[in-house]
């Protein structure tokens, strides 16, 4: 049987390796994956930024800073904001706090600013008092929503999302309602995707 202080000892080296395993991951630290999906970008000169976050009750919004290389702007950065929760009071106040705060646009050789991208992954839906308040706030700003890889958009999401002035799903991004998954053909008809 071996002793307390070997034990102890061989915990701390197992977490130690762990640690600097994951730490020294190329995954980790040369990619930023979008909340809710499994896509995102290379990393590798550390020029991604998450500029705010907020965790709030049942999931995460943050906006995120990149090159403009990703996109025709014509200034120094390029941002997005990435939306993984429950759609109700919190979320969409840390929603709009986020649409606020982003006052860095996009901006095209010709002066026009581009509408903020927003990255949605609601698959719990939400409180419909909320999507509606949502909804409202994406149409003020114009926001392209984005329905990105792995990422799902159910229920009262689909309420929320239809404020926006484009809509787009990418990869196996999808929508959902009353149980039933929208094809995109079915989700145009609906008058929820543009493209």
């Amino acid at each position: 049987m071996l002793s307390i202080q070997i034990k102890i000892g061989l915990i701390f080296i197992t977490s130690t390796l762990l640690i600097l395993g994951m730490s020294t991951s190329s995954y980790a630290a040369g990619w930023h994956t979008i909340l809710g999906s499994n896509w995102g970008w290379d990393n590798k000169f550390g020029q991604i930024i998450v500029e705010h976050s907020y965790k709030e009750g049942r999931g995460s919004v943050r906006l995120v800073t990149m090159p403009s290389e990703f996109r025709t702007c014509t200034s120094a950065r390029d941002s997005h904001i990435e939306f993984n929760a429950y759609i109700d009071k919190d979320s969409v106040e840390g929603l709009t706090t986020l649409l606020e705060k982003d006052q860095k646009p996009c901006t095209d050789s010709d002066g026009r600013d581009y509408p903020p991208i927003i990255y949605v992954d609601a698959v719990y839906g939400g409180e419909i008092k909320w999507a509606r308040a949502m909804s409202n706030l994406l149409k003020k700003f114009k926001a392209q929503v984005i329905v990105s890889n792995e990422q799902g958009c159910y229920k009262e999401c689909v309420e929320a999302i239809r404020g926006a002035g484009y809509i787009s799903l990418l990869g196996s991004g999808h929508l959902k309602i009353n149980g039933r998954r929208l094809s995109h053909d079915q989700a145009k008809t609906q008058g929820l995707m543009h493209n």
